[in-house]
């Protein structure tokens, strides 16, 4: 075989960039259901929004009318959102739902969620405001201590480090303005319409009761994605290029090598041992590709610079991502095997593709 042929070069560039990219794709559908994104909210896709401008009423959510397995949280400062930013919530959650990386102690319980204690779950990078006594952290939030229960975080950089989450029962147990931004999510897609829905009806009820409040600014925001405007676009058609690209070299190794399994059958190698043949070739020039892109992540985290940077983020190398990565270049590479191995096969006359 030789090594510098158009489609092995191809097929190690190709695989390089294609393991990377399901790398950041992987890492931001996963950590987009379990861990804060700064400009989508506390959690990933399906999220939704309301923003109530209430001018100081004492409307509140009647939490418990809403069900279980979804999560409610109120953004209580917030300034234009950015990893550098500390960001502070009040959260209600109820049933099943994802949750953060936690670095020390725990999530909020239901219990503790709606209990009237003051407790909190902080970032690992939130230092101001927090001070210890009797062996317990709290959190000053104006006039307020909130108890802290739990540290969120990854072993990277991430957006959870400055985040503050208040309890729901701690928060509103004083009389506190709601004029806010409201997102709401949940593992089960129609729970979110379901819980907006609600939401918009107590409402609507509160207005009946109160017609001389005007609620200004109630919309509804549909699907929050997990990435900015523009990378989203720009890695859909990375993507598609990479997989085109893929597409096009697969076709040409697999047609270059009808000749090859021809002079095979001819000498009586079985059809199994062809597949192998040309699987094997296009399956270690794959893997070449993908071992140079898992290495080439693993070292420019290592930098800590890039440590701390959006890609770090994302280009975490989990044994899931290894596990799909090489699942995907294997399958690939016996399609590639099968392809020329049918051809020959399925004809009596092989004596052109010998040629």
């Amino acid at each position: 075989m030789k090594i510098f042929r158009f489609e092995n070069i191809m097929n190690v560039v190709i695989y390089a960039f294609l393991t990377f990219i399901l790398v950041i794709i992987v890492n931001q559908l996963d950590l987009s259901r379990t861990n804060n994104r700064y400009y989508n909210g506390f959690y990933g896709a399906d999220s939704r929004k309301i923003l109530i401008n209430s001018k100081g009423t004492d409307f509140r959510i009647d939490t418990e009318a809403l069900g279980t397995d979804f999560v409610l949280y109120d953004t209580v400062y917030d300034v234009q959102p950015s990893p550098n930013v500390l960001t502070q919530r009040v959260i209600y959650a109820k049933g099943i739902y994802p949750q953060p990386a936690m670095i020390d102690g725990h999530f909020f319980t239901y219990e503790e969620i709606v209990s009237k204690e003051k407790t909190c779950v902080v970032g690992s990078g939130v230092v101001e405001g927090i001070r210890e006594e009797n062996g317990e952290k709290y959190y000053q939030h104006g006039a307020d201590n909130y108890r802290v229960i739990g540290t969120m975080g990854l072993d990277a950089a991430s957006d959870l480090d400055l985040i503050v989450i208040f309890n729901w029962g701690g928060y509103y147990d004083n009389d506190k303005t709601v004029n806010t931004n409201y997102m709401i999510d949940s593992d089960i897609y129609q729970r979110t319409d379901e819980v907006f829905n609600a939401i918009w009806n107590q409402l609507e009820e509160y207005k009946k009761e109160h017609p001389e409040i005007v609620f200004e600014n109630i919309y509804y925001e549909n699907s929050i994605r997990g990435f900015e405007y523009y990378s989203r676009h720009l890695y859909f058609w990375g993507t598609v290029l990479v997989f085109l690209n893929l597409f096009i070299v697969s076709a040409r190794y697999s047609s270059r090598n009808v000749r090859n399994a021809a002079v095979k059958r001819l000498v009586g190698v079985p059809a199994a041992g062809i597949v192998a043949s040309v699987a094997g070739r296009y399956a270690l020039t794959a893997l070449t590709g993908v071992i140079i892109s898992f290495l080439c992540i693993r070292f420019l985290n290592v930098n800590a610079t890039y440590a701390k940077s959006e890609f770090a983020y994302f280009s975490n190398i989990s044994p899931k991502i290894v596990i799909i990565v090489i699942a995907c270049t294997l399958v690939i590479s016996i399609i590639c095997g099968l392809i020329p191995a049918l051809r020959v096969i399925s004809k009596h006359d092989i004596s052109d593709e010998v040629k």
